[in-house]
């Protein structure tokens, strides 16, 4: 049950986050209000029902809250958002730290179980199980009834049923399948390069029988040539009706060239045979190609998950570091519902997490001075999600302050990273901040400046096949662009041959290519300009 539990408590909880974001921008509409309570309700059963009292008494007093605006006993303003902020926080940090250590407690989990069923289904299962105490009938009753969405209609209803029909399988079981899926596909590539060469030599073997026809057509007439010479000079009596080439004149070289004649026109009817079985097995091949795909994009599919599920421990970032700053910040996110494979979502947890704090921290300026430069008082983050090919790429930027340029060219000279006579541009030098240790922070505090950071943030997001994009105007922000692939698990490659060595050169990190002419070549290695341009970027 606690198993089943945590699975269900995550999903509740993105659901609490989503609705408390959603009824502070629409403040009016109470389906917001009535989702937080059945969720909330549906928590506090779960978490009773485990024994997880701590967990069922902060969801009872969330609820509480709430049920307060129901009951039109406290007025929906900022003030009461800070609150439900708040206690969700407060919870979800509950969750996690419970979730932790009956994980280091105890590590044996089911690796296939069935979905957890919606709140209000819950009870009825419950209650049938066999022998309850009073307690837990207690307990189970407690879930039932106490409140219903007014606005839920019967579509609602049945889409939330063909919700609960799922099955969770362990996320090793899927790695293998993922991976399977991938050599079967390797395997048949290799199987329709051999069909092709195979094809290949049965071309070539058309043409050797049709020359070894020739050989033979050409033999036949050398061989009558013969016997017709042969009887020419013969002196035996000679007979008007009598062909040379019958009975004893019809000799046994020509009997083994018109032999080879027929074994020449049955090696043509077998090649025939052969290549309509190899047209049949391309045919099977490509059609198994096609199958494979799907199989392989559905296991991608089932590794994929909503950025979605990110957004809740984001926005506790912020709203955290904010507070902590005494900053006012609005973040706003677009277009979060695109997917990701979910390793490369846990990975990008950290990096996101740590651009959003110096974001925060480093961006935004505090209140008073964002006024003295006519900006409003509260700052603003935009995390956007957009996918291009099969990148997706990452977009954070803010109305803070900016980078330094000058700071970050100041620090890198210090540092013997460049020379003041190294021509680079500002977003060139912007790139410096993905070095290791390199800090342009006049103090450190438990929030950054320690140098240890966005090289970490590089370092991470490389390793992912990704590339980081900075760029930076002086008093109206700073921008974040990080791509990646949109799954780890395959990569599209380019096969490129040098000398007798090839190499794959994946796919996501190439930006165009261009034939050059060895004259062109020579005149980069011996010329001044080392470098070469490409669309207008040298």
């Amino acid at each position: 049950l606690v198993a089943v539990f945590f699975e269900e408590a995550e999903e509740i909880s993105e659901e609490l986050e989503a609705n408390v974001t959603g009824w502070s921008q629409a403040r009016d509409n109470r389906i917001f209000m009535e989702n937080l309570l059945r969720s909330l309700h549906t928590l506090k059963g779960g978490a009773r029902l485990c024994g997880l009292v701590p967990i069922g008494d902060l969801a009872h007093e969330f609820e509480s809250a709430v049920i307060e605006v129901q009951n039109h006993e406290r007025d929906v303003d900022d003030a009461l958002f800070d609150d439900l902020n708040a206690r969700y926080d407060a919870l979800a940090e509950l969750l996690a730290t419970a979730q932790a250590s009956l994980a280091a407690a105890d590590s044996v989990a089911a690796p296939v179980e069935t979905a957890p069923a919606a709140a209000e289904d819950v009870a009825e299962p419950v209650v049938a199980a066999p022998a309850p105490t009073p307690a837990d009938v207690s307990k189970v009753v407690a879930l039932e009834g106490e409140v219903t969405p007014r606005d839920a209609g019967p579509e609602i209803a049945a889409a939330e049923r063909a919700q609960q029909e799922m099955v969770r399988v362990g996320s090793a079981l899927l790695e293998e399948l993922v991976n399977l899926a991938g050599e079967n596909s390797i395997l048949r590539a290799r199987i329709e390069q051999g069909m092709s060469d195979f094809t290949g030599a049965l071309d070539e073997m058309e043409t050797t029988i049709e020359r070894l026809r020739e050989q033979l057509r050409r033999l036949e007439i050398e061989t009558e040539t013969q016997v017709l010479y042969r009887h020419e000079r013969d002196d035996t009596p000679s007979y008007a009706d009598f062909d040379p080439l019958e009975m004893d004149r019809y000799s046994q070289l020509q009997q083994l060239s018109r032999g080879l004649s027929e074994s020449a026109s049955d090696m043509l009817d077998l090649k025939d045979t052969l290549l309509y079985k190899a047209r049949e097995s391309e045919t099977l091949l490509l059609q198994q190609a096609r199958i494979n795909t799907e199989l392989q994009e559905g296991l991608m599919r089932t590794r994929m998950v909503p950025f979605s599920r990110l957004l809740p421990r984001l926005r506790r970032i912020v709203r955290q570091v904010a507070n902590e700053l005494g900053k006012e910040i609005d973040f706003h996110v677009q277009n979060a519902e695109g997917e990701l494979d979910r390793n490369l979502l846990e990975r990008m947890v950290p990096p996101l997490e740590h651009m959003l704090r110096n974001a925060v921290d480093h961006g935004i300026e505090d209140a008073e001075v964002r006024r003295n430069f006519g900006k409003p008082p509260k700052g603003r983050i935009d995390l956007r999600l957009t996918r291009e090919g099969g990148d997706v790429v990452i977009e954070i930027s803010d109305d803070g302050a900016g980078i330094d340029v000058e700071g970050v060219r100041a620090k890198a000279i210090e540092r013997g990273l460049i020379t003041d006579a190294t021509p680079l541009s500002d977003e060139e030098v912007l790139q410096f901040i993905l070095s290791a240790g390199f800090t342009t922070a006049k103090s450190v505090t438990q929030i950054s400046g320690r140098g240890v950071g966005m090289d970490v943030v590089h370092s991470e997001v490389k390793q992912l096949g990704g590339s980081i994009n900075i760029m930076s105007r002086a008093g109206q922000g700073s921008r974040f662009i990080v791509r990646v692939p949109s799954t780890v698990s395959v990569n599209r490659a380019l096969m490129v041959s040098v000398a007798d060595d090839l190499y794959a050169i994946p796919l996501n990190t190439i930006e165009g290519i261009v034939l050059l002419s060895p004259d062109q070549l020579q005149a980069l290695y011996t010329g001044e300009g080392k470098t070469f341009e490409y669309a207008g970027v040298p």
